[in-house]
């Protein structure tokens, strides 16, 4: 077995959810805190409690009308960052139960195979071709199902869009799970860190048209110019600059008992040498690195000149030979999850009229892509100003 420790230094607030969003009946703010309420704490008659509650009150305006203090009811305590926060639903960081946030190992793992996967289908034209095959058989059975029932679309595009991803994870690491080589690859989760690295952090929606920079304002169904009146959306965020580390593991012995490479892993174990996977995350990594810097770098707005400052030539970096650049969690988009970008363009546009990915125009009444694909990007706010792309780590292996 092989085991290094990684050590990772957190570049732009990194969010890793439960899925649960805290509400009026969690949370209360005050003097630049947010408090999460133990309902345990409380000591107070259930029944006048769920009365309260039942009547609509917050548990703000509850705690207010039996003179609780905030301090001695909660579970814990964060800060906010935004001026403009209005105790309005946070989306939940994932935390211990010692409620100390981390980041769980299989965030960085999902990260690393889809660094692999990219660089297989970039470097392998054989590869590229299998998996553009299958998809284009996979777009032509979509387009039967719904030609022979219509009024079934959404639920057939549905029902394929997770089939598409099993497809091409079975090409590319095999088509059964003992055949996946990335079951010897194992990342522990990151050491828990205390709760003054979380922040309550604002999130705005940021949209182009022809280079210019617009806000989704989600209340008056509209596209604004000026980011003040984008819809907010508030997470618990993990703060830039901070360090945590972990510990991954690569278990030889699935090669080594495979001697007659009937599971094929003679071939496919080079992908975890340490000094290899160290080179494809690294190559990744630069890849979506520069297309971001592009991306913005294109941008008509003063808005967002922080975040063009953020994306500084690669090479300034100055990252060692053990350090490589990942995007995780949620905010990164699908630019950093996908092999996209790598497929031809005509399977690209027969993509994306399939499942509706991305904006459209309208053209003698008929539909027409509008390019790039990915045109929107989830923005942190600091203060109520532009400031970050969400989920760069640095990652180094020790």
């Amino acid at each position: 077995m092989i085991k290094k420790k990684l050590k990772i230094r957190i570049l732009s607030p990194v969010h890793t959810g439960t899925g649960n969003e805290l509400g009026q009946w969690d949370i209360v703010e005050d003097k630049g805190v947010v408090y999460v309420i133990d309902y345990n704490k409380i000591k107070i008659d259930p029944n006048q409690l769920f009365k309260d509650i039942e009547k609509g009150k917050s548990i703000k305006e509850i705690l207010d009308k039996h003179r609780i203090r905030y301090e001695d009811v909660e579970k814990y305590y964060i800060r906010k960052d935004s001026r403009t926060f209005t105790g309005r639903g946070i989306r939940e960081q994932i935390k211990t139960v010692n409620n100390q946030p981390y980041i769980p190992g299989s965030e960085i793992k999902g990260a690393v195979r889809t660094a692999i996967l990219w660089w297989l289908v970039k470097n392998d034209n054989q590869l590229k071709h299998k998996l553009a095959d299958s998809l284009q058989k996979t777009i032509s059975q979509i387009r039967e199902e719904i030609r022979k029932k219509p009024n079934d679309s959404r639920k057939i595009k549905s029902k394929w869009e997770t089939r598409i991803d099993d497809e091409i994870t079975k090409i590319v690491f095999g088509d059964e799970p003992q055949k996946d080589i990335l079951k010897a690859l194992y990342i522990g989760d990151l050491e828990p860190l205390q709760l003054d690295n979380l922040r309550v952090v604002e999130t705005k929606i940021m949209s182009i048209t022809n280079n210019v920079v617009y806000w989704k304002d989600f209340r008056n169904i509209r596209n604004s110019l000026q980011s003040k009146d984008g819809t907010s959306t508030f997470i618990e965020g993990l703060q830039p600059g901070i360090f945590t580390s972990s510990q991954i593991k690569v278990e030889d012995y699935f090669w080594k008992s495979d001697r007659d490479n009937r599971l094929g892993f003679s071939t496919k174990k080079n992908w975890l040498d340490v000094k290899q996977l160290i080179s494809i995350c690294k190559e990744f990594g630069k890849a979506i690195w520069n297309q971001e810097r592009t991306f913005y770098k294109n941008l008509n707005s003063n808005e967002i000149n922080e975040i063009k400052e953020f994306y500084k030539d690669y090479n300034s970096l100055n990252l060692t030979d053990n350090e490589f650049l990942l995007a995780i969690g949620w905010g990164t988009g699908q630019r950093a999850k996908t092999v996209f970008s790598l497929l031809e363009e005509r399977l690209q546009k027969d993509l994306r009229y399939t499942f509706n990915l991305g904006k459209f125009t309208r053209e003698n009444g008929r539909r027409k892509i509008i390019f790039p694909y990915s045109k929107t990007r989830k923005i942190v706010f600091e203060n109520g100003e532009p400031k970050y792309p969400f989920g760069w780590i640095k990652v180094e292996v020790i």
